[in-house]
C-alpha cells in the first residue's frame, strides 16, 4: 500500500460485474484505475485474461485476481496461464452469474427478456435444481478471494444458493406483473454441480451467497423491462 490509499487495476473495466466491483471499491477508499497499467497498484482485477498486466509492479505486493463468468473452458485455459507465473494469483471462476448489464445470452437472459415482453417463460424443467447467482454477491466473493490471507494460487469455482423453475418463474412472473403464465419446460442442461464442491469454495472464503433469485432479481429485470422499450420505441420510430 502506497501513501496509505490502495489502488486497484481492473482490466475489462466495461464487463458488468467490473463495473459494480469499482463501485464498491470506491466506496471502500481505495483507488480505481480502469484499463490504465500503473506501477503503483496494489490490486489487479482482471475479467478479460490479459497476462501482459498480471506482473506490474511488485510480483509478490500485487494481488492478481482473475475472474471469468459463465464460461469454464476459459477458466481452464486461464488457469494453465497463471500456474507458469510467478505472480500473486487467484482466479475466480463464476457461474449463473445475473444482474444489471448481463450479457443478453443463455437461458436466463432469455427469461428476463420474455418476462419483459409479457411472454409465455421457457425454462429448464420443473425436475431441476440449479444455481444463480447475483451480482452483489459475486463481487463479495471476489473481494474476499482478493483481500483474505492465503488465497493465493488457488481457483474459486463459485454459485450461487440453489433455486428452480418454479421460484424462477414465481418472481419473475410477480415482479413484471405479467399475464402471460404459462412455462415452457426445456431440456436445458443448466445442473449438475456437486453441493459439496460448491460449499467447500464457499468455506475457503469464509462466505456464501446470501440473497435468493427473488430477492436479487428486481434491479436486473428493471434493466431488461427498459431495454425491452427503448427497442420498441426504436422499431415505432422507424415505421413513423
Amino acid at each position: 500500500m502506497r501513501n496509505g490509499v490502495p489502488k486497484a487495476l481492473i482490466i475489462g473495466s466495461d464487463n458488468f460485474i467490473a463495473r459494480k466491483l469499482a463501485d464498491r471499491l470506491v466506496e471502500n477508499d481505495i483507488q480505481v484505475l480502469k484499463d490504465d497499467p500503473s506501477e503503483d497498484i496494489d490490486y489487479i482485477f482482471d475479467f478479460v485474461g490479459k497476462p501482459d498486466f498480471w506482473d506490474i509492479g511488485d510480483k509478490d505486493e500485487v494481488k492478481v485476481c482473475v475472474v471469468t463468468i459463465d464460461d469454464s473452458s476459459e477458466s481452464k485455459r486461464l488457469e494453465k496461464e497463471l500456474l507458469n507465473t510467478d505472480v500473486n494469483w487467484r482466479l475466480v471462476s463464476a457461474h449463473g452469474v445475473y444482474g444489471v448489464g448481463m450479457r443478453k445470452r443463455g437461458f436466463l437472459a432469455d427469461a428476463f427478456i420474455l418476462a419483459a415482453k409479457n411472454k409465455n417463460l421457457v425454462l429448464p424443467s420443473l425436475s431441476t435444481k440449479y444455481r444463480l447467482l447475483a451480482d452483489d454477491d459475486l463481487i463479495e466473493a471476489i473481494i474476499r478471494a482478493s483481500m483474505l490471507r492465503g488465497t493465493d494460487g488457488q481457483v474459486f469455482t463459485i454459485l450461487g444458493q440453489e433455486t428452480d423453475t418454479k421460484e424462477v418463474a414465481g418472481a419473475l412472473i410477480d415482479k413484471a406483473k405479467m399475464t402471460r403464465l404459462q412455462v415452457i419446460q426445456s431440456e436445458l442442461h443448466v445442473g449438475g454441480w456437486d453441493t459439496k464442491v460448491v460449499e467447500e469454495n464457499w468455506r475457503k472464503l469464509k462466505w456464501k451467497p446470501i440473497k435468493n433469485f427473488e430477492d436479487g432479481v428486481e434491479a436486473t429485470l428493471q434493466y431488461f423491462l427498459t431495454i425491452v422499450d427503448e427497442e420498441a420505441r426504436k422499431q415505432k420510430m422507424q415505421q413513423k
